[in-house]
């Protein structure tokens, strides 16, 4: 389960020490073969550099 605040680490392994979760979305389209995809993005508060995946 991933929740906003969460962090970012358990969603991401390479991602910075202390950054956390600012937004999630479920894919359109995104179930298939029983797996759900989302996307999150995230903040870095050291630097304020964003990223986002899926």
């Amino acid at each position: 389960m991933a929740l906003v605040g969460d962090p970012a680490r358990g969603i991401d392994a390479r991602a910075p020490a202390g950054a956390v979760v600012t937004e999630l979305g479920i894919e359109r389209d995104g179930y298939r073969n029983c797996l759900l995809t989302i996307n999150a993005s995230m903040v870095d508060p050291v630097t304020t550099e964003g990223w986002a995946g899926i």
